[in-house]
């Protein structure tokens, strides 16, 4: 879903992916860091209880829940170590679906260890 603004003059245009808002780009490392977060939030997450990652289906299929929860858990565990890292004031990664999705949810059952 791309977001459409209208200029001045009441031309319509679609705003780009990875647009700052005044039609330039993020920067490359912005950009990859972006990509990057958003593959690890695939790899995680979960809908309607059902893992969105292949992987963590087969460990459920073929060793049982408990160890899917602990992989996924451990999973949790190195992509906060990743976002803490790149994560800061010139990159403000804090209203990204992990955070709410992801972080804030293992945050409640303890999980989380490095925030």
């Amino acid at each position: 879903m791309s977001l459409t603004y209208y200029t001045n003059n009441g031309t319509r245009h679609d705003q780009k992916h990875f647009d700052n808002g005044d039609n330039t780009s993020y920067r490359p490392s912005e950009i990859a860091r972006e990509i990057i977060m958003n593959a690890l939030y695939e790899a995680v997450k979960k809908e309607h209880g059902v893992y969105n990652n292949i992987y963590l289906e087969h460990v459920e299929n073929d060793w049982g829940t408990s160890r899917a929860v602990a992989v996924r858990k451990k999973m949790i565990q190195f992509i906060g170590r990743i976002f803490k890292k790149y994560h800061t004031s010139k990159f403000d990664m804090s209203g990204h679906p992990i955070v709410h999705d992801v972080f804030h949810e293992a945050e409640k059952h303890g999980e989380l260890k490095f925030f």
